[in-house]
């Protein structure tokens, strides 16, 4: 199993910019993060486990109102994001918000942005699965989604 890091974070940590959200902005944190996954593909673990995706960059851009834009960065990524077997999305209730350095939208932004992922993922019939609950029971389930899939590659696997 690879872990691939969150690209905003990444690139927010490392450039300024004023316009978090705007295609061109979200397009190059796009790139570093099917770069990453590629990367983390390419070692030839039988299972990424991502925080984040390249499908973000599509979903706040879409929910910022540049619906070209976010239709623009879906077709890049397209092709990659079909090798995706399922999409955790955290119910943000019940999950403490914490504004950092990077993290600086409000709670009504961070609504907004949760429900377009929702909506999105819905609309392009992505497998997602919303978590929720109290952090203990979201783990538990993680861990169950991965115990799925490492019992789903043993069966794959030959031999």
């Amino acid at each position: 199993m690879a872990f691939v890091a969150e690209a905003a974070r990444m690139f927010f940590a490392n450039c300024a910019t004023s316009d978090r959200f705007s295609v061109e902005t979200q397009g190059k944190i796009q790139l570093l993060a099917l770069r990453n996954e590629q990367e983390a593909y390419a070692t030839g673990a039988h299972l990424l486990f991502c925080d984040r995706s390249v499908l973000d960059a599509v979903v706040y851009v879409r929910a910022c109102g540049d619906k070209l834009g976010a239709n623009k960065l879906f077709e890049r990524v397209q092709t990659w994001a079909s090798t995706y077997s399922k999409l955790l999305l955290l119910d943000p209730v019940g999950v403490d918000y914490v504004m950092d350095g990077i993290r600086q939208e409000d709670l009504d932004t961070r609504q907004q942005f949760h429900d377009a992922f929702i909506h999105f993922f819905e609309e392009a019939s992505l497998p997602y699965e919303l978590l929720n609950g109290t952090f203990q029971e979201r783990c538990r389930r993680i861990d169950e989604i991965l115990k799925a899939f490492q019992e789903e590659e043993k069966i794959k696997l030959p031999g």
